[in-house]
Parts: structure tokens; C-alpha cells; sequence
């Protein structure tokens, strides 16, 4: 199993054993990285998660890694440099990743430049609206980021219901989202996602 599923079941003590199986395996492997860098991001370390994210980046210069790496350095405060390489992973992505451009319009919201971040915001909404699955988490992301809470709720609930693809591990590992942790119907989601089969049921 991956060290983000035990992330999202918030099994820190598993997903840190399975990195250092993997480690032992193939240390030299991109993925080890990313993962450590999952595990920091979880814990709020995010110095150690840019310095995780971007030895995955030097390893293989791909929009997957620069995303995640513009998406810590955001979590850390450093817009400029948040900037550089989600730009850089936007670019380079014939359709930018979900996160790419939530980050992307998280970052210049904090940074006052509204207009950018509600184009971004906008890109995800019409992606939805013409038929594009997995975005709810994403689109959720950026309302919190404005504390819009119950559109933000809104589109988690719709995340689960439609079973969005990595909604547990994301949500479990976004920091942003233990701002909603005192809210029943969020609690209501940790609980369905971080008990294995109650979807099921």
C-alpha cells in the first residue's frame, strides 16, 4: 500500500514505514521523495516538504513534481517562488493539474491579485461545467482559501458522493482543510473516508 493511503486514514506511524521500506528498496526512485514530502506536508513541515518536493523535481522535471513543489512553497508563504513553478508546471501541462491551478489561484489571492486568482477559479468551474470529472476537491480548496466555508463544504460533499479521484489523500494532507476540523459536516466526510468500507455499506 502507499504511504498516502495511510495518509489519508491519518496512520502517519504506517505511511513513515512504508518510505523507509521504499528508501531500503530504491532510494534513488522520485516517488520516495514525493512521499516524504506527503508525510511533512501532513505534519505542517513545510520547509521539509519544499526540500522533499524539489529533490523529486531535480530528479524528474515534470509538471506533477513542480506542482507539488509550487504547492509547498505556497503552504510556506513564499508566493514569488510558489509562483515560479506552478507557472512553470502550467505551462508545460497540455491540461493543467487540478492542483496546479488551485495553487495557482490561492497564491495570488494571497497576494492581493484578485483578478488572476478568480481567473484561475474560473478555468476549474468551466472545466467542471463542460464535463470534466475530479475537480470538487480543487474548486472546495480555493472557496476556503476565501472562507467561503459552505461552498467549500458544498463541493467536498460532492467530491465523496462522486468518489473524485484522490479525495482522501488530498484532503487528509492539505493543510487547509484542518481549518474546517470544529465543522459537523466535515467531520462527517473525515469519518466516512478514514473508515475502509463504510462506502460500501
Amino acid at each position: 500500500m502507499s504511504s498516502t493511503l495511510y495518509i489519508a486514514y491519518n496512520d502517519l506511524e504506517r505511511a513513515e514505514e512504508v518510505v523507509e521500506l521504499a528508501k531500503k528498496i530504491d532510494p534513488g526512485h522520485a516517488l520516495y521523495d514525493w512521499d516524504q514530502a506527503n508525510i511533512a506536508m501532513k505534519k505542517s513541515n513545510f520547509t521539509k516538504a519544499i526540500s522533499y518536493y524539489g529533490a523529486a523535481a531535480k530528479k524528474v522535471d515534470l509538471p506533477f513534481f513542480n506542482t507539488h513543489l509550487g504547492w509547498s512553497y505556497y503552504y510556506n508563504g513564499q508566493y514569488k517562488e510558489a509562483l515560479t513553478f506552478l507557472h512553470k508546471a502550467y505551462e508545460h501541462s497540455p491540461l493543467p493539474g487540478r492542483i496546479n491551478v488551485s495553487a495557482l489561484s490561492n497564491t495570488y489571492y494571497k497576494m492581493g491579485e484578485h483578478d488572476k486568482a478568480n481567473r484561475y477559479l474560473q478555468e476549474l468551474l468551466v472545466r467542471q461545467a463542460n464535463g470534466e470529472y475530479n475537480l470538487n476537491l480543487s474548486i472546495a480548496d480555493i472557496y476556503l482559501e476565501r472562507n467561503e466555508i459552505q461552498k467549500s463544504l458544498n463541493y467536498l460533499e460532492k467530491g465523496l458522493e462522486q468518489k473524485d479521484f484522490a479525495f482522501a489523500v488530498y484532503i487528509s494532507m492539505s493543510p487547509i482543510f484542518t481549518e474546517l476540523e470544529n465543522e459537523p459536516r466535515f467531520q462527517k466526510i473525515l469519518g466516512i473516508i478514514q473508515s475502509p468500507g463504510i462506502q460500501e455499506k
